[in-house]
């Protein structure tokens, strides 16, 4: 998998080579203003929707928060919504990542196990009793778990980064030059 968008002052712009491939096309295509903003903000869009890439900065933020915090972010009018193209665009880009790389399907799902445990952490009440009046969680069972979270964390910043690595050599031919897609 290659690098389809290139990040230039937060705003995204596609390689020249995604033009040719449906949605990207079509998105580029509708936008029929000089600079073509529009589609650089879609682009935009797209790109801060899906990338897991440490330079993206809504990557932090949980699914269901991070296209919120995005159309923020790009429009000031705050009701714009992706239509079809933009979500088959966002399909796309997420199904080539999965696509080139196990380890980035191993990583959203670790991703997503994290979140589930920040819930669980966040929901713990210690005076919750069980049908015979003892606690539901231990204190010191959740200290433990607690304790092991920085490890955790250390693990998923690892696996980001080999993931990413992973990405970019991909991207590489034996001479360390860089191909695009259409070239493998």
């Amino acid at each position: 998998m290659v690098e389809i968008f290139e990040v230039h002052n937060s705003f995204v712009k596609p390689v020249k080579e995604l033009l040719l491939i449906s949605p990207f096309k079509e998105i580029w295509d509708r936008d029929t203003t000089k600079h073509k903003d529009n589609a650089i903000r879609e682009f935009s869009y797209v790109y801060f929707v899906v990338s897991p890439k440490k330079n993206n900065p809504y990557s932090g933020y949980k699914e269901d928060e991070r296209e919120s915090k995005v159309i923020k972010g790009l429009w000031k009018d705050e009701s714009w919504e992706p239509d079809t193209l933009i979500f088959n665009a966002i399909e796309t880009y997420n199904q080539w990542l999965s696509d080139a790389s196990p380890s980035m399907r191993y990583f959203k799902a670790v991703k997503a196990g994290i979140e589930e445990t920040i819930n669980f952490f966040q929901s713990v009440d210690f005076s919750e009793r069980n049908d015979k009046g003892l606690p539901v969680y231990k204190i010191g069972e959740v200290i433990a778990a607690l304790k092991s979270a920085n490890e955790v964390l250390r693990s998923m910043s690892d696996l980001q980064e080999r993931v990413e690595q992973e990405i970019y050599e991909s991207s590489k031919t034996k001479a360390g030059k860089e191909i695009n897609q259409f070239e493998r």
